[in-house]
Protein backbone atom coordinates (compact mmCIF):
# COMPACT_ATOMS: atom_id res chain seq x y z
CA UNK A 1 0.00 0.00 0.00
CA UNK A 2 1.31 3.47 -0.87
CA UNK A 3 2.53 5.68 1.96
CA UNK A 4 0.01 8.37 2.98
CA UNK A 5 0.69 11.96 1.95
CA UNK A 6 2.65 13.99 4.54
CA UNK A 7 3.18 17.68 5.44
CA UNK A 8 5.82 19.50 7.55
CA UNK A 9 5.20 20.58 11.15
CA UNK A 10 6.65 23.76 12.63
CA UNK A 11 9.51 21.81 14.23
CA UNK A 12 10.33 20.09 10.96
CA UNK A 13 8.85 16.70 11.95
CA UNK A 14 6.40 15.13 9.42
CA UNK A 15 2.76 14.31 10.24
CA UNK A 16 0.07 12.42 8.36
CA UNK A 17 -2.90 14.07 6.64
CA UNK A 18 -6.12 13.05 8.42
CA UNK A 19 -7.74 11.20 5.50
CA UNK A 20 -5.04 8.59 5.88
CA UNK A 21 -7.04 6.80 8.65
CA UNK A 22 -9.08 3.88 7.37
CA UNK A 23 -12.51 5.11 8.60
CA UNK A 24 -12.24 8.50 6.89
CA UNK A 25 -10.96 6.81 3.75
CA UNK A 26 -13.95 4.46 3.77
CA UNK A 27 -16.30 7.41 4.24
CA UNK A 28 -14.72 9.27 1.34
CA UNK A 29 -15.10 6.23 -0.89
CA UNK A 30 -18.76 5.73 0.11
CA UNK A 31 -19.49 9.43 -0.42
CA UNK A 32 -17.81 9.59 -3.83
CA UNK A 33 -19.31 6.35 -5.15
CA UNK A 34 -22.81 7.22 -3.88
CA UNK A 35 -22.62 10.69 -5.37
CA UNK A 36 -21.51 9.37 -8.75
CA UNK A 37 -24.24 6.70 -8.67
CA UNK A 38 -26.85 9.33 -7.79
CA UNK A 39 -25.71 11.50 -10.70
CA UNK A 40 -25.95 8.52 -13.05
CA UNK A 41 -29.49 7.64 -11.95
CA UNK A 42 -30.48 11.30 -12.04
CA UNK A 43 -29.43 11.54 -15.68
CA UNK A 44 -31.04 8.16 -16.50
CA UNK A 45 -34.33 8.89 -14.69
CA UNK A 46 -36.20 10.36 -17.71
CA UNK A 47 -35.61 7.07 -19.54
CA UNK A 48 -36.73 4.94 -16.58
CA UNK A 49 -40.38 5.93 -17.23
CA UNK A 50 -41.18 6.21 -13.54
CA UNK A 51 -39.74 2.83 -12.57
CA UNK A 52 -40.52 2.49 -8.88
CA UNK A 53 -37.22 0.86 -7.92
CA UNK A 54 -35.00 3.38 -9.72
CA UNK A 55 -36.89 6.22 -8.00
CA UNK A 56 -36.47 4.56 -4.60
CA UNK A 57 -32.75 4.09 -5.27
CA UNK A 58 -32.29 7.69 -6.44
CA UNK A 59 -34.38 9.55 -3.87
CA UNK A 60 -34.32 7.08 -1.00
CA UNK A 61 -31.15 4.97 -0.90
CA UNK A 62 -28.59 7.29 -2.46
CA UNK A 63 -29.17 10.31 -0.15
CA UNK A 64 -28.78 8.00 2.85
CA UNK A 65 -25.55 6.58 1.39
CA UNK A 66 -24.16 10.09 0.75
CA UNK A 67 -24.89 11.18 4.32
CA UNK A 68 -23.42 7.90 5.61
CA UNK A 69 -20.19 8.57 3.73
CA UNK A 70 -19.94 12.10 5.15
CA UNK A 71 -20.68 10.81 8.65
CA UNK A 72 -17.94 8.15 8.40
CA UNK A 73 -15.46 10.73 7.16
CA UNK A 74 -16.17 13.13 10.03
CA UNK A 75 -16.18 10.31 12.59
CA UNK A 76 -12.83 9.06 11.30
CA UNK A 77 -11.33 12.54 11.62
CA UNK A 78 -12.62 12.93 15.19
CA UNK A 79 -11.18 9.58 16.20
CA UNK A 80 -7.88 10.42 14.51
CA UNK A 81 -7.68 13.73 16.35
CA UNK A 82 -8.32 12.00 19.67
CA UNK A 83 -5.56 9.49 18.88
CA UNK A 84 -3.10 12.27 18.10
CA UNK A 85 -4.04 14.19 21.22
CA UNK A 86 -3.08 11.16 23.27
CA UNK A 87 0.29 11.21 21.44
CA UNK A 88 0.77 14.96 22.00
CA UNK A 89 0.24 15.76 18.32
CA UNK A 90 -3.15 17.43 17.90
CA UNK A 91 -2.52 18.95 14.48
CA UNK A 92 -5.56 20.77 13.02
CA UNK A 93 -5.48 21.87 9.36
CA UNK A 94 -5.84 25.62 9.00
CA UNK A 95 -8.08 27.24 6.40
CA UNK A 96 -7.59 30.98 5.92
CA UNK A 97 -9.01 33.38 3.35
CA UNK A 98 -5.73 35.22 3.35
CA UNK A 99 -4.25 32.68 0.93
CA UNK A 100 -5.23 31.95 -2.64
CA UNK A 101 -5.62 28.26 -1.87
CA UNK A 102 -7.91 29.03 1.07
CA UNK A 103 -10.13 31.26 -1.04
CA UNK A 104 -10.42 28.69 -3.82
CA UNK A 105 -11.15 25.93 -1.31
CA UNK A 106 -13.83 28.02 0.40
CA UNK A 107 -15.44 28.91 -2.94
CA UNK A 108 -15.43 25.28 -4.07
CA UNK A 109 -16.99 24.06 -0.80
CA UNK A 110 -19.66 26.80 -0.95
CA UNK A 111 -20.48 26.00 -4.57
CA UNK A 112 -20.75 22.27 -3.89
CA UNK A 113 -22.84 22.93 -0.79
CA UNK A 114 -25.25 25.14 -2.76
CA UNK A 115 -25.49 22.51 -5.51
CA UNK A 116 -26.16 19.79 -2.97
CA UNK A 117 -28.80 21.97 -1.26
CA UNK A 118 -30.63 22.54 -4.56
CA UNK A 119 -30.45 18.83 -5.38
CA UNK A 120 -31.81 18.06 -1.92
CA UNK A 121 -34.75 20.43 -2.49
CA UNK A 122 -35.52 18.75 -5.80
CA UNK A 123 -35.11 15.29 -4.27
CA UNK A 124 -37.42 16.15 -1.36
CA UNK A 125 -40.04 17.45 -3.78
CA UNK A 126 -39.84 14.33 -5.93
CA UNK A 127 -39.79 12.04 -2.88
CA UNK A 128 -42.95 13.62 -1.49
CA UNK A 129 -44.83 13.25 -4.76
CA UNK A 130 -43.51 9.73 -5.24
CA UNK A 131 -44.79 8.70 -1.81
CA UNK A 132 -48.17 10.13 -2.84
CA UNK A 133 -48.21 8.21 -6.12
CA UNK A 134 -50.15 5.08 -7.00
CA UNK A 135 -46.90 3.36 -8.01
CA UNK A 136 -45.50 3.77 -4.50
CA UNK A 137 -48.63 2.30 -2.91
CA UNK A 138 -49.21 -0.50 -5.39
CA UNK A 139 -45.86 -1.61 -6.78
CA UNK A 140 -43.45 -1.25 -3.88
CA UNK A 141 -45.14 -4.05 -1.91
CA UNK A 142 -46.30 -5.86 -5.02
CA UNK A 143 -47.20 -9.14 -3.30
CA UNK A 144 -49.48 -7.55 -0.72
CA UNK A 145 -50.97 -4.76 -2.79
CA UNK A 146 -50.94 -6.62 -6.11
CA UNK A 147 -54.67 -7.51 -6.06
CA UNK A 148 -55.82 -4.02 -5.07
CA UNK A 149 -53.37 -2.32 -7.44
CA UNK A 150 -54.48 -4.48 -10.36
CA UNK A 151 -58.17 -3.88 -9.64
CA UNK A 152 -57.54 -0.14 -9.29
CA UNK A 153 -55.72 0.02 -12.64
CA UNK A 154 -58.81 -1.47 -14.34
CA UNK A 155 -61.39 0.68 -12.55
CA UNK A 156 -63.03 3.99 -13.50
CA UNK A 157 -60.88 5.52 -10.73
CA UNK A 158 -57.58 4.42 -12.31
CA UNK A 159 -56.53 8.06 -12.71
CA UNK A 160 -57.18 8.84 -9.04
CA UNK A 161 -54.22 8.45 -6.68
CA UNK A 162 -54.56 6.03 -3.77
CA UNK A 163 -53.80 8.83 -1.30
CA UNK A 164 -56.67 10.97 -2.58
CA UNK A 165 -59.12 8.48 -1.08
CA UNK A 166 -57.08 6.73 1.61
CA UNK A 167 -55.24 9.73 3.09
CA UNK A 168 -57.01 12.91 2.06
CA UNK A 169 -55.70 16.49 1.92
CA UNK A 170 -54.90 17.10 5.60
CA UNK A 171 -51.17 17.02 6.52
CA UNK A 172 -51.75 15.20 9.81
CA UNK A 173 -53.34 12.33 7.91
CA UNK A 174 -50.30 12.20 5.62
CA UNK A 175 -47.98 11.86 8.64
CA UNK A 176 -50.25 9.24 10.23
CA UNK A 177 -50.32 7.27 6.96
CA UNK A 178 -46.51 7.21 6.73
CA UNK A 179 -46.20 6.09 10.36
CA UNK A 180 -48.71 3.35 9.65
CA UNK A 181 -46.59 2.44 6.63
CA UNK A 182 -43.67 1.65 8.95
CA UNK A 183 -45.81 -0.90 10.77
CA UNK A 184 -46.94 -2.37 7.46
CA UNK A 185 -43.32 -2.55 6.28
CA UNK A 186 -42.47 -4.59 9.38
CA UNK A 187 -45.34 -7.00 8.64
CA UNK A 188 -44.11 -7.28 5.07
CA UNK A 189 -40.55 -8.10 6.08
CA UNK A 190 -41.77 -10.71 8.58
CA UNK A 191 -44.34 -12.14 6.16
CA UNK A 192 -47.09 -11.85 8.80
CA UNK A 193 -49.48 -9.64 6.82
CA UNK A 194 -53.14 -10.63 6.41
CA UNK A 195 -54.29 -12.59 3.40
CA UNK A 196 -56.43 -11.00 2.05
CA UNK A 197 -56.04 -7.43 3.23
CA UNK A 198 -58.85 -6.81 5.76
CA UNK A 199 -61.73 -4.73 4.48
CA UNK A 200 -63.37 -2.36 4.99
CA UNK A 201 -60.59 0.07 5.86
CA UNK A 202 -61.58 1.76 9.13
CA UNK A 203 -59.52 4.97 9.03
CA UNK A 204 -60.51 6.43 5.68
CA UNK A 205 -61.06 10.19 5.52
CA UNK A 206 -64.72 11.24 5.53
CA UNK A 207 -66.44 11.42 2.11
CA UNK A 208 -66.61 15.21 2.22
CA UNK A 209 -62.77 15.26 2.12
CA UNK A 210 -62.39 12.52 -0.50
CA UNK A 211 -65.46 11.46 -2.53
CA UNK A 212 -67.05 14.91 -2.59
CA UNK A 213 -64.01 16.43 -4.29
CA UNK A 214 -65.34 14.91 -7.52
CA UNK A 215 -68.86 13.67 -6.73
CA UNK A 216 -71.39 16.24 -5.55
CA UNK A 217 -74.38 14.76 -3.68
CA UNK A 218 -76.43 17.83 -4.60
CA UNK A 219 -76.19 16.84 -8.27
CA UNK A 220 -77.61 13.31 -7.85
CA UNK A 221 -80.91 13.88 -9.62
CA UNK A 222 -83.29 11.79 -11.71
CA UNK A 223 -82.80 8.35 -13.25
CA UNK A 224 -80.31 6.74 -15.63
CA UNK A 225 -80.82 4.00 -18.20
CA UNK A 226 -78.51 0.99 -17.73
CA UNK A 227 -78.42 -1.74 -20.36
CA UNK A 228 -76.97 -5.23 -19.89
CA UNK A 229 -76.31 -8.16 -22.17
CA UNK A 230 -75.93 -11.60 -20.59
CA UNK A 231 -75.02 -14.92 -22.15
CA UNK A 232 -77.06 -17.83 -20.87
CA UNK A 233 -75.52 -21.18 -19.84
CA UNK A 234 -77.03 -23.12 -22.72
CA UNK A 235 -75.44 -24.80 -25.72
CA UNK A 236 -75.87 -21.76 -27.96
CA UNK A 237 -74.78 -19.26 -25.26
CA UNK A 238 -78.00 -17.37 -25.99
CA UNK A 239 -78.11 -13.64 -25.39
CA UNK A 240 -80.43 -12.26 -22.75
CA UNK A 241 -81.10 -8.51 -22.71
CA UNK A 242 -82.01 -6.52 -19.62
CA UNK A 243 -82.41 -2.76 -19.35
CA UNK A 244 -83.38 -0.87 -16.23
CA UNK A 245 -84.06 2.70 -15.32
CA UNK A 246 -81.93 3.25 -12.22
CA UNK A 247 -83.39 5.85 -9.88
CA UNK A 248 -80.33 7.79 -8.79
CA UNK A 249 -82.37 10.44 -6.95
CA UNK A 250 -81.06 12.15 -3.87
CA UNK A 251 -81.48 15.87 -4.58
CA UNK A 252 -82.28 18.04 -1.53
CA UNK A 253 -85.89 19.04 -0.81
CA UNK A 254 -87.45 22.05 -2.48
CA UNK A 255 -87.31 25.35 -0.60
CA UNK A 256 -90.14 25.46 1.92
CA UNK A 257 -91.11 21.86 1.23
CA UNK A 258 -91.10 18.85 3.46
CA UNK A 259 -88.40 16.23 3.46
CA UNK A 260 -88.69 12.86 1.79
CA UNK A 261 -91.04 11.71 -0.91
CA UNK A 262 -93.92 13.97 0.18
CA UNK A 263 -92.01 16.99 -1.14
CA UNK A 264 -91.31 15.25 -4.43
CA UNK A 265 -87.67 15.76 -3.58
CA UNK A 266 -85.99 12.88 -5.28
CA UNK A 267 -86.70 9.43 -3.84
CA UNK A 268 -84.16 6.95 -5.09
CA UNK A 269 -80.86 5.38 -4.20
CA UNK A 270 -79.07 8.55 -3.08
CA UNK A 271 -81.89 9.42 -0.74
CA UNK A 272 -79.59 7.81 1.83
CA UNK A 273 -77.07 10.63 1.37
CA UNK A 274 -79.44 13.59 1.50
CA UNK A 275 -78.16 16.37 3.78
CA UNK A 276 -81.50 16.49 5.66
CA UNK A 277 -81.45 12.75 6.42
CA UNK A 278 -79.26 10.82 8.83
CA UNK A 279 -78.99 7.03 8.72
CA UNK A 280 -77.11 5.11 11.40
CA UNK A 281 -76.58 1.38 11.74
CA UNK A 282 -74.86 -1.32 13.75
CA UNK A 283 -72.89 -4.07 12.00
CA UNK A 284 -72.08 -7.18 14.04
CA UNK A 285 -69.28 -8.42 11.76
CA UNK A 286 -65.99 -6.90 10.61
CA UNK A 287 -67.03 -6.73 6.95
CA UNK A 288 -70.31 -4.90 7.73
CA UNK A 289 -72.46 -7.51 6.05
CA UNK A 290 -74.66 -8.35 9.05
CA UNK A 291 -76.74 -5.30 10.02
CA UNK A 292 -79.45 -6.06 12.63
CA UNK A 293 -80.16 -2.45 13.71
CA UNK A 294 -80.85 0.74 11.72
CA UNK A 295 -81.87 4.20 12.94
CA UNK A 296 -83.24 6.86 10.57
CA UNK A 297 -83.62 10.56 11.44
CA UNK A 298 -85.56 12.52 8.80
CA UNK A 299 -85.58 16.24 8.02
CA UNK A 300 -88.27 16.90 10.63
CA UNK A 301 -86.23 15.28 13.39
CA UNK A 302 -88.41 12.17 13.54
CA UNK A 303 -86.43 9.10 14.62
CA UNK A 304 -87.34 5.56 13.51
CA UNK A 305 -85.47 2.44 14.64
CA UNK A 306 -85.59 -0.78 12.59
CA UNK A 307 -84.50 -4.16 13.96
CA UNK A 308 -84.30 -7.61 12.38
CA UNK A 309 -86.86 -10.13 13.56
CA UNK A 310 -84.23 -12.60 14.75
CA UNK A 311 -82.26 -10.06 16.84
CA UNK A 312 -83.11 -10.87 20.47
CA UNK A 313 -80.72 -8.45 22.17
CA UNK A 314 -82.09 -5.14 23.40
CA UNK A 315 -81.04 -1.78 21.96
CA UNK A 316 -79.07 -1.07 25.14
CA UNK A 317 -77.02 -4.26 24.72
CA UNK A 318 -76.38 -3.64 21.01
CA UNK A 319 -75.32 -0.04 21.61
CA UNK A 320 -72.99 -1.10 24.41
CA UNK A 321 -71.45 -3.95 22.37
CA UNK A 322 -70.98 -2.50 18.89
CA UNK A 323 -70.14 0.98 17.54
CA UNK A 324 -72.77 2.99 15.72
CA UNK A 325 -71.77 3.97 12.19
CA UNK A 326 -73.28 6.90 10.29
CA UNK A 327 -73.97 5.72 6.76
CA UNK A 328 -71.84 7.33 4.04
CA UNK A 329 -70.83 6.75 0.42
CA UNK A 330 -68.49 3.81 0.96
CA UNK A 331 -71.07 1.70 2.79
CA UNK A 332 -72.47 0.95 -0.68
CA UNK A 333 -69.59 2.01 -2.96
CA UNK A 334 -67.11 -0.02 -0.93
CA UNK A 335 -65.29 -1.44 -3.98
CA UNK A 336 -65.59 1.59 -6.27
CA UNK A 337 -61.89 1.57 -7.15
CA UNK A 338 -61.03 -2.06 -6.35
CA UNK A 339 -63.76 -4.23 -7.85
CA UNK A 340 -63.05 -7.89 -8.57
CA UNK A 341 -65.18 -9.35 -11.35
CA UNK A 342 -67.17 -12.54 -10.73
CA UNK A 343 -66.80 -15.52 -13.09
CA UNK A 344 -70.16 -14.65 -14.63
CA UNK A 345 -69.05 -11.09 -15.33
CA UNK A 346 -65.68 -12.27 -16.64
CA UNK A 347 -67.41 -14.50 -19.21
CA UNK A 348 -70.03 -11.92 -20.20
CA UNK A 349 -67.41 -9.22 -20.72
CA UNK A 350 -65.04 -11.47 -22.66
CA UNK A 351 -67.85 -12.69 -24.93
CA UNK A 352 -69.23 -9.20 -25.56
CA UNK A 353 -65.75 -8.00 -26.53
CA UNK A 354 -65.19 -11.00 -28.79
CA UNK A 355 -62.24 -12.38 -26.83
CA UNK A 356 -64.23 -15.56 -26.17
CA UNK A 357 -66.36 -16.63 -29.11
CA UNK A 358 -70.07 -17.31 -28.35
CA UNK A 359 -69.79 -19.84 -31.17
CA UNK A 360 -68.08 -22.27 -28.77
CA UNK A 361 -70.88 -24.52 -27.44
CA UNK A 362 -71.52 -24.41 -23.70
CA UNK A 363 -68.57 -22.08 -23.12
CA UNK A 364 -70.57 -19.89 -20.72
CA UNK A 365 -71.52 -22.81 -18.50
CA UNK A 366 -68.15 -24.57 -18.60
CA UNK A 367 -66.17 -21.35 -18.27
CA UNK A 368 -68.03 -20.28 -15.15
CA UNK A 369 -67.59 -23.78 -13.73
CA UNK A 370 -63.77 -23.77 -13.96
CA UNK A 371 -63.42 -20.13 -12.91
CA UNK A 372 -65.55 -20.65 -9.80
CA UNK A 373 -63.46 -23.56 -8.45
CA UNK A 374 -61.00 -22.94 -5.60
CA UNK A 375 -57.27 -23.00 -6.38
CA UNK A 376 -54.34 -22.74 -3.96
CA UNK A 377 -51.91 -20.97 -6.28
CA UNK A 378 -51.89 -19.04 -9.54
CA UNK A 379 -49.95 -21.84 -11.24
CA UNK A 380 -52.54 -24.41 -10.16
CA UNK A 381 -55.37 -22.17 -11.38
CA UNK A 382 -53.75 -21.66 -14.80
CA UNK A 383 -53.11 -25.38 -15.21
CA UNK A 384 -56.54 -26.62 -14.06
CA UNK A 385 -58.60 -23.98 -15.87
CA UNK A 386 -56.85 -24.74 -19.16
CA UNK A 387 -56.82 -28.52 -18.72
CA UNK A 388 -60.43 -28.59 -17.51
CA UNK A 389 -61.75 -26.79 -20.58
CA UNK A 390 -59.53 -28.74 -22.97
CA UNK A 391 -60.66 -32.04 -21.43
CA UNK A 392 -64.34 -31.11 -21.78
CA UNK A 393 -64.09 -30.15 -25.43
CA UNK A 394 -61.86 -33.08 -26.32
CA UNK A 395 -64.29 -35.59 -24.79
CA UNK A 396 -67.75 -33.98 -24.87
CA UNK A 397 -67.41 -31.79 -27.96
CA UNK A 398 -64.88 -33.82 -29.93
CA UNK A 399 -66.16 -32.79 -33.38
CA UNK A 400 -66.07 -29.09 -32.56
CA UNK A 401 -62.60 -29.53 -31.00
CA UNK A 402 -61.27 -31.12 -34.16
CA UNK A 403 -62.74 -28.45 -36.42
CA UNK A 404 -62.17 -25.30 -34.35
CA UNK A 405 -59.52 -26.08 -31.80
CA UNK A 406 -57.87 -22.66 -32.27
CA UNK A 407 -61.12 -20.95 -31.30
CA UNK A 408 -61.20 -22.86 -28.02
CA UNK A 409 -57.53 -22.18 -27.31
CA UNK A 410 -58.03 -18.45 -27.92
CA UNK A 411 -60.97 -18.48 -25.52
CA UNK A 412 -58.93 -20.32 -22.88
CA UNK A 413 -56.12 -17.76 -23.15
CA UNK A 414 -58.60 -14.89 -22.74
CA UNK A 415 -60.19 -16.49 -19.68
CA UNK A 416 -56.81 -17.07 -18.07
CA UNK A 417 -55.85 -13.43 -18.65
CA UNK A 418 -59.11 -12.20 -17.09
CA UNK A 419 -58.83 -14.62 -14.17
CA UNK A 420 -55.32 -13.36 -13.38
CA UNK A 421 -56.67 -9.81 -13.10
CA UNK A 422 -59.53 -10.70 -10.77
CA UNK A 423 -58.57 -13.65 -8.56
CA UNK A 424 -55.34 -13.91 -6.54
CA UNK A 425 -55.09 -17.31 -4.82
CA UNK A 426 -51.87 -16.63 -2.90
CA UNK A 427 -53.39 -13.53 -1.30
CA UNK A 428 -56.82 -15.21 -1.00
CA UNK A 429 -58.28 -12.12 -2.71
CA UNK A 430 -61.09 -12.01 -5.23
CA UNK A 431 -64.83 -11.67 -5.62
CA UNK A 432 -65.59 -14.16 -2.83
CA UNK A 433 -63.29 -12.65 -0.22
CA UNK A 434 -64.07 -9.01 -1.04
CA UNK A 435 -67.85 -8.47 -1.18
CA UNK A 436 -69.12 -5.62 -3.34
CA UNK A 437 -72.13 -3.87 -1.80
CA UNK A 438 -73.36 -2.29 -5.03
CA UNK A 439 -76.38 -4.33 -6.11
CA UNK A 440 -77.46 -7.60 -4.57
CA UNK A 441 -76.66 -10.34 -7.07
CA UNK A 442 -73.69 -12.20 -5.58
CA UNK A 443 -73.41 -10.39 -2.22
CA UNK A 444 -76.17 -9.18 0.14
CA UNK A 445 -75.51 -5.54 -0.78
CA UNK A 446 -78.81 -3.64 -0.60
CA UNK A 447 -80.50 -6.60 1.07
CA UNK A 448 -78.39 -6.09 4.18
CA UNK A 449 -81.16 -3.67 5.15
CA UNK A 450 -83.78 -3.86 2.39
CA UNK A 451 -84.74 -7.48 3.07
CA UNK A 452 -88.24 -6.95 4.46
CA UNK A 453 -87.08 -8.30 7.85
CA UNK A 454 -85.98 -5.01 9.43
CA UNK A 455 -89.08 -3.85 11.27
CA UNK A 456 -90.14 -0.72 13.16
CA UNK A 457 -93.17 -2.35 14.71
CA UNK A 458 -95.08 -5.32 13.36
CA UNK A 459 -96.02 -3.87 9.97
CA UNK A 460 -93.43 -1.19 9.21
CA UNK A 461 -90.47 -2.85 7.46
CA UNK A 462 -87.65 -1.35 5.48
CA UNK A 463 -89.18 -2.14 2.12
CA UNK A 464 -87.91 -4.83 -0.20
CA UNK A 465 -89.27 -3.27 -3.36
CA UNK A 466 -87.44 -3.38 -6.70
CA UNK A 467 -89.08 -0.14 -7.84
CA UNK A 468 -87.43 1.81 -5.03
CA UNK A 469 -84.14 1.69 -6.90
CA UNK A 470 -84.94 0.71 -10.49
CA UNK A 471 -87.64 -0.13 -13.03
CA UNK A 472 -87.18 -2.85 -15.65
CA UNK A 473 -87.95 -1.49 -19.12
CA UNK A 474 -86.47 -4.20 -21.38
CA UNK A 475 -86.16 -7.97 -20.86
CA UNK A 476 -85.88 -10.85 -23.24
CA UNK A 477 -83.91 -13.62 -24.87
CA UNK A 478 -83.03 -13.96 -28.50
CA UNK A 479 -80.89 -12.72 -31.31
CA UNK A 480 -82.95 -9.54 -31.63
CA UNK A 481 -82.94 -6.83 -28.99
CA UNK A 482 -86.45 -6.52 -27.51
CA UNK A 483 -88.06 -3.06 -27.58
CA UNK A 484 -88.00 -0.66 -24.66
CA UNK A 485 -91.24 -0.67 -22.71
CA UNK A 486 -92.71 0.95 -19.64
CA UNK A 487 -91.95 -0.28 -16.10
CA UNK A 488 -92.59 -4.02 -15.79
CA UNK A 489 -92.11 -6.76 -13.24
CA UNK A 490 -88.80 -8.57 -13.34
CA UNK A 491 -88.93 -11.82 -15.32
CA UNK A 492 -86.26 -14.37 -14.41
CA UNK A 493 -85.23 -16.58 -17.34
CA UNK A 494 -85.53 -20.34 -17.06
CA UNK A 495 -87.91 -22.25 -14.78
CA UNK A 496 -87.42 -20.06 -11.73
CA UNK A 497 -90.84 -18.48 -12.07
CA UNK A 498 -91.74 -16.34 -9.03
CA UNK A 499 -89.32 -18.17 -6.75
CA UNK A 500 -86.90 -15.25 -6.91
CA UNK A 501 -89.33 -13.22 -4.80
CA UNK A 502 -89.05 -15.63 -1.90
CA UNK A 503 -85.29 -15.72 -1.52
CA UNK A 504 -82.13 -13.66 -1.95
CA UNK A 505 -80.32 -13.63 -5.28
CA UNK A 506 -77.15 -14.68 -3.45
CA UNK A 507 -78.64 -18.05 -2.52
CA UNK A 508 -78.16 -19.11 -6.16
CA UNK A 509 -75.77 -16.62 -7.74
CA UNK A 510 -73.13 -16.61 -5.03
Amino acid sequence: MAEPRQTERADGRPHRVWISNWLSLLGALVFASSLLTAVFFFLAEPRAHGNVYSIILLFGVMPVAVFLGLALYVLGNLLERRRRQRQGDAYVPQLTLGSTRGRWTTAAVALLGLLYFLCSLYGSYRSYHFMESTSFCGQLCHEIMGPEYTAHSLSPHAGVRCTDCHVGPRPERFVAAKLAGLRQARLTLLGTFSRPIPTPVHDLPPPREACHQCHWPEDFVGSKLREFVYFLPDEANSKYYTSMLVHVGGNPPAVGGESGEQAGAGPGIHWHMRPDTKIEFIATDERRQEIPWVRVTDGQGKVTVYRTEDETRSDEVLLATYPIRVMDCIDCHNRAAHRFATPNRILNTAMIRGKVSPEIPWIKREGVKVLTAEYATRAEADEKIASGLRSYYQTQQAEFWEQKRDLVETGIAALLASYQKNVFPEMKAGWKANPDNIGHMVTPGCFRCHDGNHLAGEDRPIRKDCALCHDFVRQGKGPEIPPLQGPQEFSHYGKVGKLWKQTRCTNCHE
